[in-house]
Protein backbone atom coordinates (compact mmCIF):
# COMPACT_ATOMS: atom_id res chain seq x y z
CA UNK A 1 0.00 0.00 0.00
CA UNK A 2 1.34 3.41 -0.98
CA UNK A 3 1.83 6.22 1.51
CA UNK A 4 -0.80 8.39 -0.19
CA UNK A 5 -3.35 5.59 0.08
CA UNK A 6 -2.60 5.19 3.80
CA UNK A 7 -3.01 8.93 4.32
CA UNK A 8 -6.36 9.00 2.48
CA UNK A 9 -7.59 5.98 4.40
CA UNK A 10 -6.82 7.34 7.88
CA UNK A 11 -7.15 11.05 7.16
CA UNK A 12 -10.22 11.40 9.36
CA UNK A 13 -8.49 9.81 12.36
CA UNK A 14 -5.25 11.79 12.18
CA UNK A 15 -6.87 14.85 13.71
CA UNK A 16 -7.93 12.86 16.80
CA UNK A 17 -4.39 11.44 17.14
CA UNK A 18 -2.99 14.97 16.95
CA UNK A 19 -5.40 16.26 19.61
CA UNK A 20 -4.47 13.35 21.89
CA UNK A 21 -0.74 13.92 21.46
CA UNK A 22 -1.15 17.66 22.11
CA UNK A 23 -3.19 16.99 25.26
CA UNK A 24 -0.62 14.57 26.67
CA UNK A 25 2.24 16.95 25.90
CA UNK A 26 0.41 19.91 27.46
CA UNK A 27 -0.56 17.89 30.53
CA UNK A 28 3.00 16.64 30.98
CA UNK A 29 4.38 20.16 30.58
CA UNK A 30 1.87 21.46 33.14
CA UNK A 31 2.93 18.86 35.72
CA UNK A 32 6.59 19.48 34.92
CA UNK A 33 6.40 23.21 35.63
CA UNK A 34 3.71 23.51 38.33
CA UNK A 35 4.45 20.51 40.53
CA UNK A 36 4.77 21.58 44.22
CA UNK A 37 8.50 20.88 44.48
CA UNK A 38 8.86 22.97 47.65
CA UNK A 39 6.33 20.74 49.41
CA UNK A 40 8.11 17.65 48.11
CA UNK A 41 11.46 19.01 49.34
CA UNK A 42 10.09 19.52 52.85
CA UNK A 43 8.55 16.04 52.80
CA UNK A 44 11.88 14.45 51.80
CA UNK A 45 13.71 16.24 54.62
CA UNK A 46 11.00 15.22 57.11
CA UNK A 47 11.01 11.56 56.02
CA UNK A 48 14.82 11.48 56.25
CA UNK A 49 14.63 12.84 59.81
CA UNK A 50 12.05 10.21 60.78
CA UNK A 51 14.20 7.42 59.36
CA UNK A 52 17.30 8.70 61.15
CA UNK A 53 15.55 8.47 64.52
CA UNK A 54 16.20 4.73 64.36
CA UNK A 55 19.95 5.27 63.87
CA UNK A 56 22.36 5.44 66.83
CA UNK A 57 23.85 8.69 65.52
CA UNK A 58 21.12 10.55 63.59
CA UNK A 59 22.19 12.70 60.66
CA UNK A 60 20.40 15.81 59.37
CA UNK A 61 19.53 16.63 55.77
CA UNK A 62 19.04 20.03 54.17
CA UNK A 63 18.15 20.89 50.55
CA UNK A 64 18.36 24.41 49.16
CA UNK A 65 16.17 23.84 46.12
CA UNK A 66 14.22 21.09 44.39
CA UNK A 67 13.01 21.28 40.82
CA UNK A 68 12.15 19.28 37.71
CA UNK A 69 14.52 17.04 35.77
CA UNK A 70 13.87 14.82 32.78
CA UNK A 71 12.24 11.72 34.25
CA UNK A 72 12.69 12.82 37.85
CA UNK A 73 13.68 15.65 40.15
CA UNK A 74 16.82 17.74 40.55
CA UNK A 75 18.08 18.89 43.97
CA UNK A 76 20.78 21.48 44.55
CA UNK A 77 22.62 22.53 47.68
CA UNK A 78 22.18 19.17 49.39
CA UNK A 79 24.01 18.74 52.70
CA UNK A 80 24.09 15.80 55.08
CA UNK A 81 25.51 16.62 58.51
CA UNK A 82 26.87 13.99 60.91
CA UNK A 83 27.12 15.10 64.56
CA UNK A 84 30.41 14.91 66.44
CA UNK A 85 31.11 12.07 68.85
CA UNK A 86 30.97 14.53 71.75
CA UNK A 87 28.75 17.63 72.07
CA UNK A 88 31.83 19.87 71.82
CA UNK A 89 33.12 18.12 68.65
CA UNK A 90 32.66 19.82 65.31
CA UNK A 91 30.14 17.97 63.11
CA UNK A 92 31.22 16.70 59.69
CA UNK A 93 29.22 17.34 56.55
CA UNK A 94 28.83 15.99 53.04
CA UNK A 95 27.94 18.67 50.50
CA UNK A 96 26.41 17.66 47.15
CA UNK A 97 26.23 20.45 44.61
CA UNK A 98 23.64 18.70 42.44
CA UNK A 99 21.62 15.51 42.76
CA UNK A 100 19.22 14.03 40.19
CA UNK A 101 16.76 11.35 41.33
CA UNK A 102 14.75 9.24 38.91
CA UNK A 103 12.10 7.04 40.56
CA UNK A 104 10.45 4.19 38.71
CA UNK A 105 6.68 4.58 38.43
CA UNK A 106 6.31 0.93 37.47
CA UNK A 107 7.92 -0.17 40.74
CA UNK A 108 5.70 2.21 42.71
CA UNK A 109 2.58 0.61 41.18
CA UNK A 110 3.53 -2.78 42.64
CA UNK A 111 4.39 -1.37 46.07
CA UNK A 112 8.20 -1.27 45.84
CA UNK A 113 10.83 1.44 45.43
CA UNK A 114 13.29 1.73 42.56
CA UNK A 115 15.30 4.96 42.43
CA UNK A 116 18.38 5.73 40.36
CA UNK A 117 20.54 8.77 41.12
CA UNK A 118 23.41 10.86 39.81
CA UNK A 119 25.23 13.30 42.08
CA UNK A 120 27.95 15.88 41.53
CA UNK A 121 30.14 15.85 44.64
CA UNK A 122 33.69 17.05 45.39
CA UNK A 123 34.45 17.68 41.75
CA UNK A 124 33.52 14.14 40.73
CA UNK A 125 30.37 12.09 40.37
CA UNK A 126 28.47 9.39 42.24
CA UNK A 127 25.75 7.37 40.60
CA UNK A 128 23.76 4.33 41.54
CA UNK A 129 20.46 2.69 42.21
CA UNK A 130 18.45 1.71 45.28
CA UNK A 131 15.75 -0.96 44.98
CA UNK A 132 13.60 -1.79 47.97
CA UNK A 133 10.71 -4.20 48.37
CA UNK A 134 9.13 -6.23 51.15
CA UNK A 135 11.54 -9.10 50.57
CA UNK A 136 14.83 -7.42 49.68
CA UNK A 137 16.80 -4.20 49.36
CA UNK A 138 19.73 -3.71 46.99
CA UNK A 139 22.21 -0.85 46.76
CA UNK A 140 24.54 -0.03 43.88
CA UNK A 141 26.96 2.91 44.07
CA UNK A 142 29.68 3.96 41.63
CA UNK A 143 32.18 6.74 42.35
CA UNK A 144 34.23 8.52 39.70
CA UNK A 145 37.08 10.97 40.30
CA UNK A 146 35.98 12.17 43.75
CA UNK A 147 38.51 14.84 44.78
CA UNK A 148 39.51 14.38 48.44
CA UNK A 149 41.11 17.82 48.43
CA UNK A 150 37.59 19.27 48.42
CA UNK A 151 36.41 17.10 51.32
CA UNK A 152 36.43 18.63 54.80
CA UNK A 153 35.97 15.21 56.36
CA UNK A 154 39.14 13.74 54.84
CA UNK A 155 41.31 16.58 56.14
CA UNK A 156 39.60 16.56 59.55
CA UNK A 157 40.20 12.83 60.04
CA UNK A 158 43.96 13.20 59.44
CA UNK A 159 44.49 16.69 60.79
CA UNK A 160 46.32 17.74 57.61
CA UNK A 161 45.33 18.44 53.99
CA UNK A 162 44.61 15.27 52.03
CA UNK A 163 44.59 14.95 48.26
CA UNK A 164 43.74 12.10 45.93
CA UNK A 165 40.96 10.82 43.66
CA UNK A 166 38.48 8.09 44.59
CA UNK A 167 37.06 5.67 42.03
CA UNK A 168 35.22 2.40 42.49
CA UNK A 169 31.92 0.72 43.17
CA UNK A 170 29.90 -1.14 45.79
CA UNK A 171 27.03 -3.56 45.32
CA UNK A 172 25.06 -4.96 48.25
CA UNK A 173 22.03 -7.22 48.43
CA UNK A 174 20.15 -7.08 51.75
CA UNK A 175 17.56 -9.88 52.11
CA UNK A 176 14.54 -8.59 54.07
CA UNK A 177 16.35 -5.23 54.13
CA UNK A 178 18.67 -6.45 56.93
CA UNK A 179 22.35 -5.60 56.94
CA UNK A 180 23.06 -8.74 58.98
CA UNK A 181 22.22 -10.78 55.85
CA UNK A 182 24.07 -8.61 53.33
CA UNK A 183 25.94 -10.07 50.36
CA UNK A 184 27.97 -8.26 47.73
CA UNK A 185 31.31 -6.72 46.81
CA UNK A 186 33.12 -3.40 47.25
CA UNK A 187 36.09 -2.26 45.18
CA UNK A 188 37.60 1.20 45.61
CA UNK A 189 40.87 2.85 44.67
CA UNK A 190 42.39 6.17 45.72
CA UNK A 191 45.01 7.38 43.25
CA UNK A 192 47.57 10.14 43.76
CA UNK A 193 46.96 9.97 47.51
CA UNK A 194 49.10 12.36 49.54
CA UNK A 195 49.04 13.93 53.02
CA UNK A 196 50.26 17.44 53.86
CA UNK A 197 51.11 20.31 51.55
CA UNK A 198 54.23 21.86 53.06
CA UNK A 199 52.16 24.72 54.51
CA UNK A 200 49.72 23.26 57.02
CA UNK A 201 51.31 22.62 60.42
CA UNK A 202 51.02 19.39 62.34
CA UNK A 203 49.45 20.28 65.70
CA UNK A 204 50.38 23.94 65.02
CA UNK A 205 54.09 23.14 65.33
CA UNK A 206 55.81 22.35 62.02
CA UNK A 207 54.59 22.52 58.43
CA UNK A 208 54.62 18.95 57.15
CA UNK A 209 56.07 18.42 53.64
CA UNK A 210 53.87 16.44 51.29
CA UNK A 211 53.94 12.73 52.10
CA UNK A 212 53.22 10.67 48.98
CA UNK A 213 51.15 7.54 49.62
CA UNK A 214 50.46 6.68 45.98
CA UNK A 215 47.57 4.34 45.16
CA UNK A 216 45.47 2.92 48.00
CA UNK A 217 43.42 -0.17 47.11
CA UNK A 218 40.40 -1.49 49.03
CA UNK A 219 38.70 -4.73 47.96
CA UNK A 220 36.13 -6.58 50.08
CA UNK A 221 33.40 -9.20 49.75
CA UNK A 222 30.27 -9.40 51.89
CA UNK A 223 28.66 -12.68 52.87
CA UNK A 224 25.89 -13.11 55.43
CA UNK A 225 26.37 -9.62 56.81
CA UNK A 226 30.17 -9.73 57.14
CA UNK A 227 32.21 -7.63 54.71
CA UNK A 228 35.64 -9.30 54.69
CA UNK A 229 38.53 -7.14 53.53
CA UNK A 230 40.45 -9.02 50.87
CA UNK A 231 42.94 -6.24 50.17
CA UNK A 232 43.72 -2.95 51.87
CA UNK A 233 47.07 -1.37 51.20
CA UNK A 234 49.37 1.09 49.50
CA UNK A 235 53.09 1.08 48.75
CA UNK A 236 53.92 4.69 48.04
CA UNK A 237 57.24 6.47 47.79
CA UNK A 238 56.97 7.88 51.31
CA UNK A 239 54.60 5.55 53.14
CA UNK A 240 53.65 1.88 53.23
CA UNK A 241 50.18 0.94 54.52
CA UNK A 242 48.60 -2.46 55.17
CA UNK A 243 45.32 -3.56 56.65
CA UNK A 244 42.91 -6.45 57.09
CA UNK A 245 39.76 -7.37 58.96
CA UNK A 246 36.05 -7.20 58.40
CA UNK A 247 33.04 -4.91 58.68
CA UNK A 248 29.73 -6.06 60.15
CA UNK A 249 27.14 -4.51 57.87
CA UNK A 250 24.32 -2.57 59.57
CA UNK A 251 20.92 -1.58 58.20
CA UNK A 252 22.37 1.96 58.20
CA UNK A 253 25.68 1.62 56.35
CA UNK A 254 27.33 4.41 58.34
CA UNK A 255 26.70 2.46 61.54
CA UNK A 256 28.39 -0.70 60.27
CA UNK A 257 30.82 -2.04 62.90
CA UNK A 258 34.57 -2.13 62.20
CA UNK A 259 36.81 -5.01 63.30
CA UNK A 260 40.08 -4.23 61.53
CA UNK A 261 43.81 -3.74 62.00
CA UNK A 262 45.79 -1.02 60.26
CA UNK A 263 49.53 -0.45 60.17
CA UNK A 264 51.74 2.00 58.34
CA UNK A 265 55.40 2.93 58.10
CA UNK A 266 57.01 6.18 57.02
CA UNK A 267 59.89 5.55 54.59
CA UNK A 268 63.42 6.28 55.81
CA UNK A 269 63.97 8.41 52.73
CA UNK A 270 61.14 10.73 53.74
CA UNK A 271 62.14 10.84 57.42
CA UNK A 272 65.66 11.99 56.50
CA UNK A 273 64.52 14.26 53.68
CA UNK A 274 65.31 17.52 55.50
CA UNK A 275 65.49 19.03 58.97
CA UNK A 276 61.69 19.37 59.17
CA UNK A 277 60.98 15.68 58.49
CA UNK A 278 63.75 14.66 60.90
CA UNK A 279 62.14 16.83 63.58
CA UNK A 280 58.69 15.40 62.82
CA UNK A 281 59.53 11.67 62.67
CA UNK A 282 63.06 11.37 64.07
CA UNK A 283 66.13 9.95 62.36
CA UNK A 284 65.72 6.44 60.88
CA UNK A 285 68.52 4.99 63.04
CA UNK A 286 67.61 6.81 66.25
CA UNK A 287 65.37 5.84 69.17
CA UNK A 288 64.67 9.50 69.93
CA UNK A 289 60.98 10.15 69.10
CA UNK A 290 59.94 12.90 66.70
CA UNK A 291 57.36 15.61 67.23
CA UNK A 292 54.51 13.47 65.87
CA UNK A 293 55.07 10.83 68.56
CA UNK A 294 55.42 13.41 71.31
CA UNK A 295 52.30 15.33 70.23
CA UNK A 296 50.30 12.13 69.70
CA UNK A 297 51.23 9.60 72.43
CA UNK A 298 49.14 6.89 70.77
CA UNK A 299 51.62 6.82 67.88
CA UNK A 300 54.52 6.15 70.22
CA UNK A 301 52.53 3.41 71.94
CA UNK A 302 51.59 1.88 68.59
CA UNK A 303 55.16 1.73 67.23
CA UNK A 304 56.55 -1.75 66.60
CA UNK A 305 60.17 -2.89 66.45
CA UNK A 306 60.02 -3.04 62.64
CA UNK A 307 59.11 0.68 62.45
CA UNK A 308 55.42 0.18 61.68
CA UNK A 309 52.69 1.98 63.64
CA UNK A 310 49.95 -0.57 64.29
CA UNK A 311 46.34 0.09 65.34
CA UNK A 312 43.19 -1.87 65.99
CA UNK A 313 40.25 -0.08 64.37
CA UNK A 314 36.92 -0.40 66.15
CA UNK A 315 33.74 1.67 66.33
CA UNK A 316 31.63 2.36 63.25
CA UNK A 317 32.29 3.53 59.70
CA UNK A 318 31.04 7.00 60.66
CA UNK A 319 32.92 6.99 64.00
CA UNK A 320 36.07 4.86 63.79
CA UNK A 321 38.23 4.42 66.90
CA UNK A 322 41.98 3.80 66.59
CA UNK A 323 43.61 1.91 69.46
CA UNK A 324 47.38 1.22 69.56
CA UNK A 325 48.23 -2.42 68.92
CA UNK A 326 52.04 -2.78 68.83
CA UNK A 327 51.90 -6.52 69.54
Amino acid sequence: MKLTEVFERYQGKLAYAGYTAFYLAAFGGFLFTTFPYRVLRDRVVLDFAKEQRKAPHPKTLSIEALGPAWGGVRASGVKIVTPGEKPADKPSSLAISELVLKPSLTAALVGSTDVSFVAQVFGGSAEGRVVSSKDERSILVKLAHIDLKQSEGAAASVGLPVEGYVDGSMRLELPEGKGAKANGVAQFEITELAIGDGKAKFRDQLAMPKLTVGTLVFNAEAKDGSLKIAKLGASGKDLELQGEGRIKVSDFLGDSVLECTLRFKVADGYRSKNEVTVSLFGKPDSAVPGIVEIAEPRLRTAKRLDGFYSFRVRGTVDRPEFMPDPG
